[in-house]
């Protein structure tokens, strides 16, 4: 009998050989697990030959056409030497890739697989029950039950971190209404994701739950835009429509200006999609990245703010063409305003984390109070103020500040929501190799997004307060400058908000969802379905404001220091922005195609067109039209430019979204009969409702603006069925199973 070889490596130590036994090997799963016990090795058949017993690998391997799984990032560990032999590190090639197109799905586990549990206790694996010793961690979790017991938390279970760390978190954290991997250790039926907390996938959200979202946050809009408009009044009032009133527009509204350019455009793009994403992909339903990235921005707006406060001299100067006292006016109000810019990105940092939970109604609902607190305070001045043409430092402070506390209670209003849905934001300054790199990537095209928008408004803001100038020293009895172009443009804004707005925000976690399973197809629906649905509301109301203009502005905004020349001219501005609303109301719906898709370049590469020929189209209106007309012409160039822009954006969307379905491309034809239809119904709604509103008016403006309204609507109604108005009747029935 031929002498048996001895196992494993021979190693010369002095002059005679020694045989050294090769350590046990621990399983993959548990191959970092301190203290576990090593399983007895595996006897070899010793009467085979060597090179039976131990084959050289010669050739490629047998997997190697299948995909490899990605390298880990972070801190290298060794994977050669004693470490390997002594099965203290895992044998990659235990580990077969997965066949090419199956589920990428990481199996659930009650806590994190490669660490003990704190409590210690038995780690069940494939090839029998590992034993792990507890790690002296009492203190840690001393203060996790103690943490537990002050929230009320007392079940709260353990689940691996999106980065593969173990942290405490209650079964609400998870993002409801999306489909992701279990928290449990209870794995899925074959071909099904649980969703976290057991609701129901928001890829299957039916439709009826968007219109209640929708209409719930269209109810908080309404309510907010009449409270606002409440607000403009009084500010109209007290300040009026002339150079002082400019100097607070423009220094209130640089906030906001500066805020959309930095942070907030990109903010509104990328969080709802990659929140939702996170959901679907992390074992914690995207907790930990949610915390990291409210940090990340958090920290960046408080720099923002801090630059813009140091620096608001000089954009002041940027803005407006002030010098001497009017300078001065400005620049203080508007150091007392920038610090609204934090704000406003905390309010809309946790009003999108409340989106992608499907709570919609609270960020639509808090600014009411904001409108609130504004009117308060510039009731009190109107009460208090001293009479004079200027401003005293008192007052300025006290606009300032009035207006910053008005967005203060604004975003704190939302922390009883964010309670409500189990959100705790735990700030994670861990940013490094967390996936952050994705949403910084597609918010610096949404960046200069925002920015070719800004420039454009820059320049419209730079000619109409010139315009606004040249009226003044022309004599003309009304203001036709920036604060007549600011209001106008809010009035129009108002059905965006109202109707469009609401739907694809409750829209948007679906869409999301359904992009990222890639199902085009259905991405394709939900915005044909937001398209027609939108399209229902907004054409009727983009007429009744190109019919009903005078006496709507008259309204809203002719009280206190507003004569009638300056309603007529606001009026005309109104006429000429209304076209445009059907065209922002598409742009707006096909945008959130791109973003749900994750794309921020197209939309980036396409609003270059629309700010091109707004500043194009602005500056022509303000060389060839008089004073009088000149901000008029404006509002008119950014309708032309929405209308080009749109038309630009639908066939880029068409071709990303893949062949259309059904004969003659029936999603985009069905869209595009649907707003030729609702244009017949609603031109010959429009003239009957001027008619009434002109008979109406002697009694006021207000009774005619009621009777011009009711008889757009009546005539709308009434021709929706002759001309097959589907959306329309739609919603005209459900209201109507409503009362019942």
């Amino acid at each position: 009998m031929a002498p048996q070889r001895p196992q494993g490596r021979q190693v010369r130590r002095g002059n005679r050989p020694r045989h050294r036994r090769r350590p046990a090997r621990v399983p993959p799963a548990a191959a970092h697990h301190r203290g576990a016990r090593r399983l007895p090795p595996r006897p070899l058949p010793r009467l085979l030959p060597a090179a039976v017993r131990r084959p050289q690998r010669r050739g490629p391997r047998p997997d190697a056409a299948l995909p490899r799984r990605p390298r880990r990032r972070g801190p290298r560990r060794p994977h050669h030497g004693v470490h390997r032999a002594a099965g203290l590190v895992p044998d990659r090639r235990l580990r077969r890739p997965p066949p090419r197109g199956a589920a990428q799905q990481r199996p659930a586990v009650a806590h994190d697989a490669r660490r003990p549990h704190p409590r210690g206790g038995r780690v069940r694996h494939a090839r029998g029950t590992l034993h792990t010793r507890p790690r002296r961690t009492f203190f840690r979790t001393a203060a996790l039950e103690a943490r537990n017991r002050r929230t009320g938390r007392r079940n709260a279970r353990r689940v691996g971190d999106s980065d593969g760390r173990v942290r405490e978190r209650g079964p609400a954290q998870g993002i409801p209404g999306l489909p992701g991997p279990p928290v449990t250790a209870a794995a899925p039926a074959p071909g099904t994701t649980a969703a976290p907390g057991g609701a129901a996938p928001a890829a299957g959200q039916p439709r009826g739950s968007v219109l209640r979202s929708g209409a719930l946050m269209a109810a908080g809009s309404v309510v907010s835009r009449a409270t606002g408009f409440v607000r403009s009044a009084v500010v109209v009032a007290a300040l009026g429509t002339g150079l002082l009133g400019d100097a607070y527009t423009v220094a209130n509204t640089v906030p906001n200006i500066l805020y959309m350019l930095l942070i907030g455009g990109a903010l509104n793009a990328v969080f709802v999609p990659e929140l939702v994403r996170a959901a679907r992909q992390h074992p914690d339903g995207g907790a930990a990245y949610t915390d990291r990235l409210l940090t990340a921005c958090t920290a960046a707006l408080l720099l923002l703010t801090a630059a813009a406060v140091l620096a608001a001299p000089a954009i002041v100067a940027a803005y407006t063409p002030y010098t001497g006292a009017q300078a001065d006016t400005t620049t203080a109000l508007a150091r007392y305003c920038l610090p609204q810019i934090l704000f406003y990105g905390l309010f809309t940092l946790l009003g999108q984390v409340l989106n992608a939970r499907g709570r919609f109604g609270a960020m639509m609902w808090t600014p009411v109070l904001n409108n609130v607190v504004v009117t308060a305070v510039f009731g009190y001045f109107l009460y208090a103020a001293h009479g004079g043409d200027g401003l005293t430092a008192a007052e300025t402070r006290l606009l300032g500040l009035g207006t910053t506390a008005g967005i203060v209670v604004q975003a704190a209003a939302l922390a009883p929501s964010l309670r409500a849905a189990g959100f705790r934001w735990r700030p994670r300054f861990d940013w490094r190799g967390s996936g952050l790199a994705r949403p910084l990537r597609n918010a610096g095209w949404t960046v200069l997004l925002v920015l070719t928008n800004q420039i454009g408004y820059w320049v419209v803001t730079r000619l109409s307060t010139t315009a606004g100038g040249q009226a003044v020293e022309a004599g003309l009895a009304g203001g036709a400058g920036y604060t007549a172009y600011s209001n106008a443009h809010q009035l129009w804004i108002v059905p965006q908000g109202i109707i469009t707005v609401s739907l694809v925000t409750a829209l948007m976690p679906r869409m999301s969802a359904s992009a990222a399973d890639g199902d085009l197809a259905s991405v394709r629906r939900d915005v044909s379905s937001a398209l027609r649905s939108s399209a229902a509301l907004i054409v009727p109301a983009a007429a009744l404001l190109a019919a009903l203009a005078p006496w709507v502005i008259g309204s809203v905004f002719g009280y206190g220091r507003t004569g009638a020349a300056d309603v007529a001219v606001m009026a005309g501005m109104l006429a000429a922005f209304a076209p445009g609303l059907i065209a922002l109301s598409g742009q707006y719906v096909l945008t959130r195609g791109f973003y749900a898709l994750s794309d921020t370049r197209t939309p980036f590469l396409l609003n270059l067109v629309i700010a091109g020929l707004n500043a194009g189209l602005s500056a022509a209106a303000f060389l060839l039209l008089p004073p009088r007309w000149a901000v008029t012409g404006m509002a008119a160039a950014y309708s032309a430019a929405l209308c080009a822009g749109l038309a630009a954006t639908a066939w880029t969307l068409a071709r990303r979204l893949g062949p259309r379905p059904g004969p003659a491309g029936r999603d985009t034809d069905t869209a595009l009969r649907t707003h030729l239809r609702l244009l017949a119904a609603s031109l010959p709604a429009a003239a009957a409702g001027h008619a009434a509103a002109r008979a109406a008016a002697p009694a006021g403006d207000i009774t005619a603006a009621a009777a011009g309204t009711a008889v757009i609507a009546l005539v709308v109604v009434l021709l929706a069925r002759p001309l097959r108005l589907t959306a329309l009747t739609r919603l005209l029935d459900s209201l109507r199973r409503k009362r019942r």
